[in-house]
């Protein structure tokens, strides 16, 4: 190895370019010590005993081991979970976002670093002394759209969508976008317009863009008449409702239930008395918000919200 610096008692040499470093006219004596040396190298130390012939010292260096500390983060905090591939080894980042390699002296070595939901990030470094790789991953995101029509499938326009701790108005298409959403199950948003039943749900975002297709049901063709003598239990339920009317004239009653594009979905006729109580039967149908309206044969309408979960 050229260069190594070769230290025999206060004499320096410094190796060929064979690796030699030769020592003339050295007095006889024993358990003289010498010490061998190079940059980014263990020191090798040791003794000989020199008595009336030459003495040939072979050795050989091995690389210095340095601390290399890969501090992983989102920017702002750091990830536990992440997993960190280096010099044919494997680690996981700690609840501080660290993970510790023990490397020999090694240039351009590279790096992965790999995490569920997170886009994979790489690197090269130079291993040469101890230290700290900081490495921020990000999000893999997606944009939400909503698109909102009511029931006669015209454009809802101005209508307040809460999503992901954002407010937004949909456009004059009906439309309103949400960028940079990350991937989750069971997201909830919240559609409301004047004059419209409120719409509440959930949706998922998983690889890929998303596209909500929301139908607002108008509450403007519903009188509330006696809304207060009218009872629905229990809601939420399990698909079955009982449907009160209290104080009910003798007169025929329409039930129906519409779903959120306003199809009718159930539909009886019942006789008025003083007062009514009808089981209404729901289980077959998906969860979700459905629409209850109670007409008379005066055409006087009340409408309630029903949910099955």
């Amino acid at each position: 190895m050229y260069n190594a610096r070769v230290i025999l008692n206060e004499d320096t040499l410094y190796t060929n370019n064979k690796g030699v470093a030769v020592f003339e006219n050295v007095s006889e004596a024993g358990d003289i010590p010498y010490k061998i040396t190079k940059v980014h190298f263990n020191d090798i130390v040791g003794l000989i005993n020199v008595a009336g012939n030459n003495i040939d010292v072979d050795t050989m260096l091995t690389y210095e081991s340095y601390e290399i500390i890969f501090s992983i983060n989102d920017g702002v905090n750091p990830i536990e979970g992440a997993n960190i591939s280096f010099d044919g080894k494997s680690g996981t980042s700690d609840s501080n976002g660290e993970c510790v390699f023990d490397v020999i002296y090694s240039l351009n070595k590279t790096y992965t670093v790999s995490k569920d939901r997170y886009h994979d990030a790489s690197g090269m470094i130079n291993v040469d002394e101890d230290k700290t790789i900081e490495q921020s991953m990000a999000l893999i995101t997606y944009n939400v759209t909503f698109v909102v029509v009511d029931a006669s499938s015209h454009v809802a326009e101005n209508v307040l969508v809460e999503f992901n701790s954002e407010n937004k108005y949909t456009n004059s298409s009906g439309e309103a976008l949400f960028t940079e959403i990350a991937i989750g199950e069971n997201l909830n948003f919240l559609l409301k317009k004047e004059n419209y039943w409120d719409y509440d749900s959930t949706l998922n975002v998983e690889d890929a863009d998303v596209v909500f297709n929301a139908v607002l049901s108008s509450t403007t063709s519903i009188i509330s008449v006696d809304k207060e003598n009218i009872k629905i239990y229990p809601n939420p339920s399990n698909g079955i409702f009982n449907l009160e009317i209290n104080n009910a004239e003798t007169i025929q009653y329409s039930i129906k239930v519409f779903d959120v594009l306003g199809s009718v979905i159930y539909q009886n006729q019942i006789n008025g008395s003083h007062n009514i109580n009808q089981q209404i039967d729901l289980s077959t149908y998906a969860k979700g918000i459905y629409f209850l309206s109670v007409e008379s044969e005066y055409n006087v309408v009340t409408g309630k919200r029903i949910i099955i979960k």
